[in-house]
Parts: C-alpha cells; structure tokens; sequence
C-alpha cells in the first residue's frame, strides 16, 4: 500500500463483500476443524493480563499466508475473501451467539496504531455503516491497542464490538468482533475470549516445509509420489489433527465441516473461476475395505440426491489408496464429473470427492488430481508400513 488513502478506497469494495457474506453465512454450519498447519515461529500474544482463557473445547483457526491465528467456539463457520491484495478473515460464532469477526491483514511498515483506528472506521463505513464511534482505546503492548466500537448499519440495526489493532514490523491485522447491540453484554465475555486469544508470528514467512520433525513425531502416509501432481506454491495445507488427515487446496477456497450421524463430512469449494466441490467423509470401520468405501462413496452421492450415478475407472494406488472417476446427476438435471480417492488406515477411513459441473471438468481436471494428490493420513495406514 503506497499511502492510507489507498488501502481506505480498496477496504471500500472489501468492507461491502464482507458485511454481504456475514449476513448470508449459514450460522449453525459446523466449523471448519480442518486448519493449516501450526507454525513453529515463535509467537507474539496480548499481554496474558489481558487475557480471557478460552475453553478447551474451541478451535484454532490460524491464516497460513499471514502468519496470525485465534480462538473461537466449536461449531463457528470461518472463509476468507481478498480484494485488491487485502485478505479479510471473516468468521460467524454458532447461534444463539452469533457473534461476527472479521481480521483484516494489510502490509505497510508506515501504518501506526492511530493509522489503524483510521483505517478500521474506513473499513466500517465502506460497509454502509453509519454514526461509527470508535473509543476507549487502550495500549495493550507495543504491538496491541484495544477499543470498542459501535455503528449503525441499515439490516443488522446498532452493533457494538471491540476492536484490536496488532502491529508486526511490515505486517498490520484490524480485529473487529461484534454483535447486535441487543446481544452485546450477553456475549461479551466470548468477545474477550476471541480477541485475547489473537497471535501473531515475528514474521510472515511461510515455514511449514521447514518445520521440525519434532514438532510432529507421527509418520506421515502419502499418495504414491508417481501419482502426485505437484500444488502451487501459494496453496494452503489444511490439517485435521482429530481425524488425522491433510490435504492442500487453493487460497481462497470456502471450508466448513458439518457432521451428520458421528460422520465428519468437511466441504470446500474452490475460489472462481476454477469451481470445484471436495467433499471428504472420515469415519472408524477397522472392517471396511478400499471397495467397500467406493460403495460407501457412491451412498453418499446418492444421500445428496443425485442419480445416475457411475463409479469407474478403479485404480489401486497402493494398499493404503485407490482412485476412481465419477460421475452423477443432481437433482436439478445437470451433471457432474469427478474423482474419488479413498484410503483406510488401520481402523479410520477417508473418502474424497471432487468433482465439477461436466462442462468444466477438463479445465479443472488438473486441480482435482493436485488435491487429491495432496492428500495424505497419519500413522501407519492399512499396510502397516510408513
């Protein structure tokens, strides 16, 4: 960013889409347990003074790209959307909370704590919001100040919320956390709980390939190197340390993870214009086989309403892996293509689909096998071997 006026005419664009995907959010999805990788930097926190310790059942959501992470409620739906190089996290509590967060990441080594405050009205009024009133800032630490902050906005009526302004060398972050002003006392205990928990890295360099084997003593169960597809470079890893599996997929990509039946179901959608749907299903069944979770694949599609369906083209990668092609009919009439991956790993079971709208498959085919391709489970797989 060349100047503060330049990043308060993009925040403009961005504070509009952002307020639009809040309120279209669905609240009671599941929240994406799937997240990137931890990052062995060390890290720089609000002074423990200040802090509410969160519960131990929340999750940790952490951005690769900007090297920031914090805590919210299980069950909470979180996605990025970026404009104009500026990436704004934006994450929705469970009802009855539902309590809105959004972290924006903005790279200016010039910007003060007082230019953030600036930029964070900026940011509120590029959403249409009105009377914005920002007070009661407080200097956590060199690199925190903390404020509250209210605001009429003509769908949600008055809101009120806290606003936490992090500095770090070249890397800025505006945390607002809010509800509806009828809401706002009953809730601001997790409000304190959201912002007390924010971290951020000395630096913003990506070091997960760097990472320690220490860090993670498990073995780790890839795709055979032959079948892989390399990812770009700026992909992010997203880890489900519960389920034991990761996977890579674009920045940018929509995630939540929903549960039905003790059957964790994560969903992702690729940013456009690329459009590819992953679905990955994880479950304990020591007794399933690599065929009978084909089938088990071909159920899930048809749960979901299609007809039509036909899995084919069966190829076994390995004892731990096989891939297939797929294709079905949604109950609209249009007709997907894809590939499934499934792997077992002594008692737990992976199903992957990704798939695409036929008459984009050809032009996506070559992210669907980087994702699956990225695909890998934790200790020893079905093999037994590593």
């Amino acid at each position: 960013m060349k100047n503060l006026k330049t990043v308060l005419v993009c925040l403009t664009t961005l504070a509009v889409i952002a307020t639009c995907c809040l309120l279209a959010s669905p609240l009671s999805a599941r929240a994406a347990k799937v997240s990137p990788a931890a990052n062995p930097q060390q890290k720089k926190t609000v002074p423990a003074s200040k802090v509410e310790p969160v519960p131990a059942n929340w999750i940790t959501l952490p951005d690769p790209k900007k090297n920031y992470s914090f805590s919210m409620p299980e069950g909470s739906s979180n996605f990025i959307k970026n404009s104009d190089g500026i990436d704004v996290f934006i994450a929705v509590t469970p009802e009855p909370n539902n309590v809105g967060v959004f972290v924006l990441s903005l790279k200016d080594p010039k910007l003060t704590k007082n230019d953030l405050v600036e930029v964070a009205s900026g940011f509120l009024k590029g959403a249409g919001a009105k009377n914005i009133r920002i007070g009661n800032l407080e200097e956590l630490s060199a690199d925190y100040s903390l404020g509250t902050y209210s605001a009429v906005d003509e769908k949600l009526g008055v809101f009120k919320g806290k606003l936490l302004v992090a500095t770090d060398v070249t890397n800025k972050y505006l945390m607002f956390i809010q509800v509806v002003e009828a809401k706002y006392k009953a809730n601001e205990k997790i409000i304190d709980e959201i912002w007390g928990s924010f971290s951020l890295n000395h630096s913003s360099a990506r070091t997960e390939a760097k990472a320690s084997p220490a860090a993670n003593p498990q073995q780790k169960k890839t795709v055979p190197a032959s079948r892989v597809t390399p990812v770009p470079a700026n992909w992010i890893r997203l880890t489900d340390k519960k389920k034991g599996y990761s996977f890579s997929v674009p920045e940018g990509s929509d995630q939540h993870i929903e549960n039905s039946d003790g059957i964790d179901v994560f969903i992702a959608n690729t940013p456009e214009p690329t459009a590819v749907t992953v679905f990955v299903l994880a479950f304990k069944d020591p007794k399933l086989t690599k065929n009978d979770l084909m089938k088990f694949a071909s159920g899930f599609l048809e749960g979901l309403g299609a007809k039509n369906i036909k899995i084919g083209n069966l190829e076994e990668l390995s004892a731990d892996y096989s891939l297939g092609t797929f294709s079905a009919v949604d109950p609209k009439g249009g007709v997907t293509k894809g590939k499934v991956l499934v792997a077992t790993d002594v008692t737990d079971n992976y199903v992957m689909l990704l798939g695409a709208d036929e008459a984009e498959y050809k032009a996506n085919e070559k992210i669907i096998d980087e994702i699956w391709g990225s695909f890998s489970m934790r200790s020893g797989g079905a093999s037994g071997k590593s």
